[in-house]
Parts: C-alpha cells; sequence; structure tokens
C-alpha cells in the first residue's frame, strides 16, 4: 500500500539506488534500505471511515559500515521529512520521523562490525 509509495520517493534518489525492498531484506545485497509496516490503524468520524490512515512505517538502511548507513539514513531523512504531496494514487499528507537508531552488529571493543544497519521510525499520514 502505502510503502509502495514511499519506494516511489526513495528509488534511484539515495546512495542506495533502487536496491529498496518490502518487508525483508536479501541478505548480502548492500547498501540496501528495507520498508516495513508496524501498523495502519483507520481514523474515523461518528459518520464512518474517514479512509484516512495514520501508518507506522520502519525503515531499516544496510551497508558495508556506519558511513555508508549513515549517509543513506541522511538522505532519506532529507526525501521524506516532512513530505506532503500525491505520489501516484496516494496523497501523504505528512510524513514525520520518530527516531533513528543505531542497530549495527554488537561486536566486542576492538573488533570490526561485519555490517551495519540503521533504523529510522516515521509516522505516515495518508489517504
Amino acid at each position: 500500500m502505502i510503502k509502495i509509495a514511499l519506494i516511489t520517493l526513495l528509488s534511484g534518489n539515495t546512495t542506495a539506488g533502487t536496491n529498496i525492498h518490502i518487508e525483508t531484506y536479501p541478505s548480502g545485497l548492500r547498501p540496501a534500505v528495507v520498508l516495513k509496516t508496524v501498523s495502519t490503524p483507520h481514523e474515523y468520524s461518528s459518520d464512518g471511515d474517514l479512509n484516512c490512515f495514520n501508518s507506522a512505517i520502519e525503515i531499516d538502511v544496510f551497508a558495508d559500515d556506519y558511513n555508508s548507513a549513515a549517509t543513506i539514513a541522511g538522505e532519506i531523512n532529507t526525501i521524506i521529512s516532512g513530505y506532503r504531496g500525491t505520489v501516484g494514487d496516494y496523497r501523504i499528507d505528512a510524513i514525520f520521523i520518530e527516531s533513528q537508531s543505531d542497530l549495527s552488529s554488537n561486536v566486542a571493543a576492538g573488533e570490526e562490525v561485519s555490517i551495519s544497519r540503521i533504523n529510522i521510525s516515521a509516522q505516515v499520514h495518508w489517504s
């Protein structure tokens, strides 16, 4: 659903290029971006369904090193934070970045991290 619009917004506009996926990370392909829907509650009034949605979306950035992951996460933030507009059949009223976390592999001091991962949590208000 709304993830298709997000792929359209991001595809080719970050260092990850078109390597953007829904729900699952294709192991070994880096850099990559994965979009996951956490929830999409419907909004109602006393007259019924308003056909408006507020989706919680998780965006994971995978890269070979932290700097690459951070660069792509920054590019994504620039593109979607505060975005408002129409993408295909979707009207996006607003996208808000709620948080960003470094989820890179935990390793002992002095060891190299084998994969870097940054998670972006966003709220997408759309219809």
